[in-house]
């Protein structure tokens, strides 16, 4: 088993010189740095990590974007800034055009439908434009002085707009995907220098903001079992995703590489850091449906194959809802199917505050079962304190992923 040094301890905001200092100690942040005052209240913060959750854009790099341009501006914060807004320099609509074309039958005639009418399919035509950045996305829309808190009505207005330039003969799928070159954006869309650049890079990568506004690590260990990426059955995989049971909950919290969590996870996270332990890589890498929001669990619905509730196997994944089905203001929830307690499905899952408790009051990864609170850990055959609220997941989907001893 490997011991790696992860347990996170919660902080309040006044602590800025003590996370400095550890921060410094830790290497995590180069002397050449200035590190900033908190930018923004808990509440804002929170606001952040929302939007970056929901749209798979980093939050802290958002937020520190954000800051440094209200700096420039001599603002103290941030709190008039909508997260929503420069979230959207990190995105880009992929539009692909369909044409209309009539279908024959063996002799060449057209094949007709019951009205009379020629039948056509929609094929492509392979041409695919990006509209990039803030600025090119809102006037896709057409509603640039609009305010959007939510993606799934940013969504659907986008959508509205690919309809409205539909005609006889062609249509458009639309969907929002993410610019993951975060230098070049800031560079090109924001106007930020190299200075400001790098700065925040290195911020972002010491987790400087999942330090400020709540976690430092201290020096409790976690055991993770001994696997060879790449070479792992399906039990390998259960005993990873339940070795960081407790573990901090944030919304937006990442941490796609292989060892320890880098900070507290959502419950997409969760599912990835699970998945790079076991294969070098994450789940989220699907490609989405046209008029279907951007958001890691819709990444990961996407990239995986739909299955039956009889057919689960350890390591499928449990959704709440069908991405193309939410509504405004749904928010999904993904977790990790690991067999079955008393009958009941059992799903590890990183969740929120609901299910948190006083030492992880933002909630934490845990086995929740469809119905009444849990404490037994179906993979090691123990228990796991205090016990997890229950979560019922309704829709199925296995990661395309090769497990050992399975052809």
């Amino acid at each position: 088993m490997k011991k790696v040094a992860i347990l996170f301890a919660v902080l309040g905001l006044g602590t800025f010189f003590s996370i400095i200092l550890i921060l410094f100690m830790v290497g995590g942040i180069s002397t050449s740095s200035q590190p900033i005052n908190p930018p923004a209240s808990e509440e804002q913060a929170y606001q952040y990590q929302y939007i970056g959750s929901e749209l798979g854009i980093p939050w802290d790099i958002v937020l520190l974007v954000d800051a440094v341009l209200a700096d420039a501006e001599g603002k103290d914060n941030i709190e008039d800034c909508n997260p929503m807004n420069t979230t959207l320099e990190f995105c880009k609509i992929r539009e692909e055009e369909f044409e209309a074309v009539v279908q024959y039958d063996e002799e060449g005639n057209p094949l007709l439908d019951e009205e009379g009418n020629e039948i056509i399919e929609w094929q492509s035509t392979g041409r695919v434009t990006y509209y990039s950045g803030a600025a090119d996305i809102l006037a896709y829309i057409g509603k640039g002085d609009i305010e959007y808190t939510a993606a799934s009505v940013l969504m659907a207005d986008i959508k509205e707009a690919a309809e409205a330039k539909k005609t006889e003969d062609l249509k458009y799928e639309v969907a929002l995907v993410q610019n993951s070159n975060y230098e070049y954006v800031m560079r090109y869309y924001l106007g930020l220098s190299e200075e400001d650049i790098t700065y925040i890079m290195e911020l972002y990568h010491a987790n400087y903001l999942v330090y400020l506004y709540g976690y430092i690590p201290g020096n409790e260990y976690v055991e993770l079992p001994d696997i060879v990426i790449g070479d792992v059955g399906r039990d390998d995989l259960a005993h990873v995703a339940v070795s960081i049971i407790n573990h901090p909950y944030q919304m937006g919290g990442k941490s796609a590489s292989v060892g320890a969590p880098s900070g507290p996870l959502d419950c997409s996270g969760f599912v990835d850091w699970v998945y790079m332990q076991c294969f070098g890589k994450v789940v989220s890498s699907g490609n989405l449906p046209s008029g279907v929001a951007l958001s890691g669990t819709a990444l990961q619905y996407y990239a995986c194959t739909a299955i039956r509730e009889n057919e689960l196997k350890v390591g499928d994944l449990g959704f709440i809802y069908d991405p193309a089905q939410m509504k405004a203001g749904d928010i999904n929830h993904v977790g990790i199917y690991i067999g079955k307690i008393n009958g009941r499905n059992a799903f590890v899952h990183c969740a929120g505050k609901y299910y948190g408790y006083e030492d992880r009051p933002t909630g934490r990864v845990g086995i929740s079962i469809s119905g009444g609170t849990n404490s037994k850990n179906p993979v090691t055959g123990g228990t796991f304190s205090p016990a997890m609220k229950g979560c019922t997941f309704r829709y199925f989907r296995r990661p395309n992923f090769q497990f050992k001893s399975e052809g």
